[in-house]
């Protein structure tokens, strides 16, 4: 079982319970189903997600919200946390008709694109900020990892502000992390 860490909508189900889902394994899929909720979802491979895998997570802290970055192969997805606290649960829709400050609610992203494989690294193809679509979603060398010194996990992200991320899992060894990140390494 797995809990979500934030969402783009507020959970639709009881108050306090959060979604939490189960996943399956058929052949050449996954499939995800709701717990508390009545959904089901297949997921399947893209081409280009073998290779490489790294996980990373970074907590809340003072202006910076909760975000995550998830690598497989060539596709990446960043996600980051709104500022402002979702109020309780319900329909996104109607809780932007009741908001003092809607744009607020709307203040998360979350991203997908590809690290090498589009016209430029980091390239997001598609986002829920669109303005961030077909373009370059972290800088050359925004990445900088401490990883592989002794006691250390953390890659710092400097895209405009530094944000620090921890190591959740990777299969790339601690002398790779800054090549992979700043999309300079070897085919893989």
């Amino acid at each position: 079982m797995w809990r979500h860490l934030f969402d783009y909508g507020p959970y639709g189900g009881m108050p306090g319970e959060g979604e939490v889902g189960e996943v399956a394994f058929a052949k050449e899929s996954m499939v995800e189903f709701g717990v508390n909720a009545v959904y089901t979802e297949h997921w399947w491979r893209l081409d280009g997600g073998k290779g490489p895998y790294l996980a990373l997570h970074a907590p809340a802290e003072g202006e910076s919200p909760e975000g995550i970055i998830v690598v497989a192969g060539d596709h990446f997805i960043y996600a980051r946390n709104r500022r402002a606290r979702i109020p309780g649960f319900g329909n996104l829709a109607d809780m932007l008709r009741r908001a003092r400050d809607p744009l607020a609610l709307l203040d998360a992203e979350f991203s997908y694109g590809r690290r090498r494989g589009g016209r430029v690294p980091w390239e997001v193809l598609l986002s829920t900020v669109p303005m961030r679509e077909g373009r370059r979603r972290f800088g050359a060398s925004a990445f900088r990892s401490r990883a592989g010194r002794p006691g250390v996990d953390r890659i710092a992200v400097g895209d405009p502000a530094v944000q620090r991320f921890t190591i959740v899992d990777s299969t790339l060894p601690a002398d790779r992390l800054d090549a992979f990140l700043n999309a300079r390494d070897a085919a893989d």
